[in-house]
């Protein structure tokens, strides 16, 4: 894309845009944070329910408490849903971006109103390719929010988180071969090499095979862990990559795409935290 894409640093719709960003950020988080407090004020575990309302939203934590109400009875209902409603209800919420999206088509296939707008092809692979990052950066979420929680069972999701992203990337990508390019090999090569932030993309998802293929227990126990979890640490540089197609393919730098960008900040800052205090941490003295 070339430099004239971009505005100028001084445009103030770029500041303001990273302003309203920024104060989105800060605004979910002090939301979060109601729950949290009515939890603590009924001796309930405020960590739980401030990790649900930063992934969730407030509603949900507000939500978790009148349904849990007694500190007695939150261990049963954590564990009860841990173990039979937590892969059930990730599912039918990774699965519902693809519904809306069929559902679109289906108004529009019946000439019916829809919100697709006048092109569909454009609106189809966007709509594919921010769901792909938002799921990707939902991924990302897992660790930290289980951190915060001292959930362990969020852990069980991840690979199908992973494999969510995966799958929205990939129709992410045949969307825009089939309907902007009418299935055009010559002019998809044409456009990776010409237009760098659909090489990063292309990039992204390549890098993203890999992850997809090894994420199954066969994979872990033939590998071994420890390779297997080197091999899953591109989930870091691809999610760089898919930020930065995402930042590059808009005209102006605004909305969603700092958006993704600043989420992304703030998850890779949390692993290097993470990282920085083990290595910190002093060594235990052993007998």
């Amino acid at each position: 894309m070339e430099l004239s894409a971009f505005p100028s640093a001084a445009d103030p719709s770029t500041e303001s845009g990273l302003l309203m960003t920024l104060a989105w950020l800060i605004a979910w988080v002090a939301a979060a944070g109601v729950p949290a407090v009515i939890a603590y004020a009924m001796r309930l575990n405020a960590r739980v329910y401030f990790g649900a309302s930063l992934a969730l939203s407030p509603v949900a934590g507000l939500l978790m408490i009148a349904l849990i109400r007694k500190p007695q009875n939150e261990a049963p209902a954590l564990r009860l849903f841990g173990k039979r409603w937590l892969k059930p209800t990730a599912l039918l919420i990774l699965i519902a971006p693809f519904a809306w999206l069929a559902y679109q088509w289906t108004l529009m296939l019946a000439g019916q109103p829809n919100d697709m707008g006048w092109n569909v092809g454009q609106w189809t692979h966007r709509y594919l390719g921010d769901t792909a990052i938002r799921v990707l950066l939902a991924t990302l979420l897992v660790s930290p929010i289980r951190d915060i929680m001292g959930w362990a069972p969020l852990a069980l999701i991840r690979r199908r988180v992973g494999l969510a992203a995966f799958f929205y990337a990939a129709l992410h990508l045949l969307a825009y071969f089939w309907l902007d390019r009418n299935w055009s090999i010559s002019g998809l090569i044409e456009d990776v090499t010409l237009r760098t932030y659909i090489m990063l993309g292309m990039a992204a998802l390549t890098l993203m095979i890999p992850l997809a293929i090894t994420s199954n227990n066969t994979s872990i126990k033939k590998l071994g862990r420890k390779v297997w979890d080197r091999i899953h640490w591109l989930i870091f540089p691809l999610a760089i990559l898919a930020i930065g197609h995402n930042l590059l393919m808009v005209k102006a730098i605004d909305g969603a795409p700092i958006l993704h960008a600043m989420i992304l900040a703030l998850l890779l800052g949390w692993r290097m935290a993470m990282w920085t205090r083990g290595k910190l941490k002093p060594a235990v003295a052993t007998a």
